[in-house]
């Protein structure tokens, strides 16, 4: 299950992210893309944790 915390770290690093890759789409790294397909399939965990309630 994902803590009302950890989803505010998950907007926060989105909306940093997304306001660097606006800027400048080649800034974006592969650690950052590792965390962001990290993120997406906890995201996704807890949607289907969610669903199957």
């Amino acid at each position: 299950m994902i803590t009302a915390h950890r989803l505010d770290e998950i907007r926060s690093f989105h909306t940093a992210l997304s306001t660097r890759y606006r800027t400048d789409p080649a800034a974006i790294n592969a650690l950052e893309r590792h965390a962001v397909l990290s993120m997406m399939a906890e995201l996704l965990e807890h949607a289907e944790e969610t669903l199957e309630r």
